[in-house]
């Protein structure tokens, strides 16, 4: 084969041998970076089965009506079953605005810890969906938004629930035998 003439030149080769296939080694293992705001298409069949948003009734639907930072959220959050919605954009925007619902004033009949505790698992399920968004996933972008959707209207039913509980409770109070 080869014949070297000295050890040292035996050396250079074989270091020269372990670097180059340490190079393309690791080219080989390189991911060609994704495109994270790669569009994906949701058929307008899936976007029909979401669940629908529940409607708050009664007084629940009163106060919520006069709560700003509540009634700007919901806005935003009904745009989740629009077709060409930046969910990047949608889900950031959704974060901010919850932020802004837990920092203001809440309505004294909503000022729970069973409110507050959907809020927090809302704020979970917008952190989750928003970094699901880089899987580029449809099927998990569809599982994410579902999730979203059921725990606002979890919020919502608590609503209505607190005014329930109030209702109850001013009943007894006043209907003293």
């Amino acid at each position: 084969m080869f014949k070297f003439k000295s050890l040292e030149n035996k050396l250079k080769i074989i270091i020269l041998l372990v670097i180059s296939i340490n190079v393309l080694a690791c080219k080989k293992d390189e991911k060609q970076p994704e495109d994270v705001n790669q569009e994906i298409v949701i058929s307008d069949e899936v976007r029909k089965n979401l669940p629908q948003i529940i409607a708050v009734t009664g007084k629940a639907k009163k106060t919520i009506e006069s709560w700003t930072e509540y009634t700007d959220f919901d806005t935003e959050l009904r745009r989740i079953y629009e077709k060409d919605v930046d969910l990047e954009t949608l889900y950031t925007e959704l974060i901010r605005r919850e932020k802004e619902i837990r920092e203001s004033k809440f309505p004294e009949k909503f000022e729970n810890p069973s409110i507050r505790s959907r809020l927090l698992v809302l704020q979970t399920y917008l952190g989750r969906a928003l970094a699901g968004l880089k899987e580029n996933n449809p099927e998990q972008i569809v599982k994410e938004k579902t999730e979203v959707i059921k725990s606002y209207n979890a919020l919502r039913m608590q609503f209505m629930e607190v005014w329930k509980k109030n209702i109850a409770e001013e009943f007894l109070k006043n209907d003293s035998i």
